[in-house]
């Protein structure tokens, strides 16, 4: 006895997002069992219901694509933001960096004349004002710099009323040419740290620490000099 092959047309609707779909069954209009499923809607019903779903799912869809997207404007934005001011605070740190820290310079040795701080020494460069016109600054280079942070304020402002090393004109470096070459190296590695992102105060620090704390600064300008024929020292190339 031959048997019949029953083809039942199920009504499905497509779901998902994206690279996934899902396929959805609606209902069929087939019997099981002799029984006709009743509680089954009809074709057309089931058309509209997968019509309405779909209209469902495409909203929500478009909902969540915009959601989405003005999240991303958002943190683009956010991003935008914190970026530029990263920019302005890397500006500024780098501004501070250039200027000198002040610190005290070491005790006045027995006779010296000298200004015993750089304090003093900041302070006399506001006294350049004499018989009412600017008394010209002296192109000198400190003879006896204590620490390298005197070395670096001659730099960069001087010390006692003197001209800043860095605004020497290429005649006055060739009056203070022994000095000046030898302390050049230190100023040098100094503006690179410092555009390296170091403060001058941990630029310094850092080559007392390659150093050591208890050498002269005629031995560390030696060390630098010597080291600079070789490439730089390991721990403060940049």
């Amino acid at each position: 006895m031959g048997c019949d092959n029953i083809i039942v047309k199920i009504p499905i609707v497509p779901q998902g997002s994206g690279d996934q779909v899902i396929m959805v069954e609606l209902g069929s209009d087939g019997e099981e069992d002799g029984v006709q499923q009743s509680s089954v809607p009809s074709t057309s019903d089931a058309y509209l219901n997968s019509q309405a779903i779909l209209s469902q799912q495409l909203q929500a869809q478009k909902q969540a694509q915009e959601t989405k997207a003005e999240v991303l404007d958002q943190i683009h934005e956010v991003k935008s933001q914190f970026l530029r001011q990263l920019h302005n605070i890397h500006s500024a740190v780098k501004r501070i960096a250039i200027q000198p820290v002040v610190r005290a310079s070491a005790r006045p040795r027995i006779g010296d004349t000298t200004a015993t701080s750089i304090d003093d020494d900041i302070n006399n460069n506001f006294s350049t004002l004499f018989g009412g016109r600017e008394r010209p600054a002296p192109v000198k280079l400190y003879k006896n710099p204590r620490t390298l942070f005197d070395l670096w304020q001659e730099y960069e402002f001087g010390i006692s009323g003197t001209k800043p090393a860095k605004e020497f004109t290429r005649i006055e470096r060739g009056e203070n040419k022994s000095l000046y070459c030898r302390r050049n190296v230190f100023w040098q590695l100094m503006v690179q740290m410092i555009h390296a992102g170091h403060t001058s105060d941990s630029a310094i620090d850092k080559i007392y620490t390659v150093y050591g704390s208890s050498l002269s600064v005629t031995s560390i300008l030696l060390c630098l000099v010597q080291d600079r024929k070789r490439g730089g020292h390991p721990s403060l190339r940049i």
